[in-house]
């Protein structure tokens, strides 16, 4: 990926595909879901170009690089409660669009923190399209090769091979705990590695008892956030996570108890399996 300035004097990314079939194929796909989104938390198509040796595709230009940089221990920066708040908050109003708002509906399949990119303002786009796949009106889910990134990648897509929108759901909820956290998706823990996922629910379910979430939080907040807010975004991380996708909220239901308009507790009597280790309402485009 590369940075680059048009002849109008803007800033775009620039990102150069190799000549292969497996990029290629990523080519297309980007190529072929962007030109057909619009929403301020999803990146702009600017342009592509293809020629004899080499593929490009041009994007807006997002000046604090990606949610990668800011999360996990190597951090190269530190956020403030509000802006993890509003990079979660637009995040998930970017999903819930091309979950509920495109015709058709689209699958990202790859989210993950280093597939948000950050405006100046810190304002999130979901960018990062190559394994995406449009869902039709008749179609629940889609049977392809398993894709996706270690640590955020839905365990029951990997059981049974079928990518639906739960399927970003959960992986949502990942970097949504990594917000809360600061960690990285998997973490080791007195010698042993350990997904983010496992140690986030035990401790999510010892603070429901005293309403104490402390030991979950990223250290470097101190007590420097919203109470309020903190606990919507672990309600919506818990819920998120869930084994199974029956039991998750859709991106429309997490954009509502953010903002702390809606419960997801009517979601709690669905049958769950937590076993994780075993397994190794329309929102108008903006």
């Amino acid at each position: 990926m590369y940075k680059g300035r048009l002849a109008d004097g803007r800033d775009v990314a620039v990102s150069l595909f190799s000549k292969n079939d497996a990029a290629l194929r990523c080519f297309v796909a980007e190529m072929n879901i962007l030109s057909h989104l619009h929403h301020r938390n999803v990146v702009m198509l600017i342009g592509h170009c293809v020629n004899n040796e080499q593929m490009i595709i041009v994007y807006e230009y997002a000046a604090n690089r990606s949610l990668a940089f800011y999360l996990g221990e190597k951090a190269g920066s530190n956020l403030d409660w509000p802006t993890r708040y509003k990079i979660a908050h637009g995040f998930a109003k970017g999903l819930a669009y091309l979950h509920e708002d495109c015709h058709p509906r689209i699958v990202h399949g790859d989210i993950k923190p280093s597939n948000v990119l950050l405006t100046d303002s810190f304002e999130p786009k979901i960018a990062g399209f190559g394994f995406s796949t449009f869902l039709k009106d008749d179609e629940i889910d889609a049977t392809v090769a398993i894709v996706g990134s270690s640590g955020y990648v839905d365990p029951e897509y990997l059981c049974s091979g079928r990518l639906t929108e739960k399927s970003d759901v959960f992986s949502f909820g990942v970097v949504l705990l990594q917000i809360i956290t600061g960690k990285e998706p998997v973490i080791e823990q007195n010698g042993v590695e350990e997904s983010l996922v496992s140690w986030a629910t035990q401790l999510i379910a010892e603070g429901s008892i005293d309403g104490n979430y402390d030991k979950l939080m990223d250290s470097k907040l101190g007590k420097n956030y919203n109470h309020h807010e903190m606990k919507n975004m672990i309600e919506c991380a818990a819920f998120c996570v869930r084994f199974s996708g029956k039991g998750r909220p859709k991106m429309s239901q997490v954009v509502q108890a953010l903002e702390g308009l809606l419960s997801l507790d009517f979601l709690g009597n669905e049958d769950e399996d937590h076993n994780y280790e075993a397994e190794d309402d329309d929102l108008a485009s903006e």
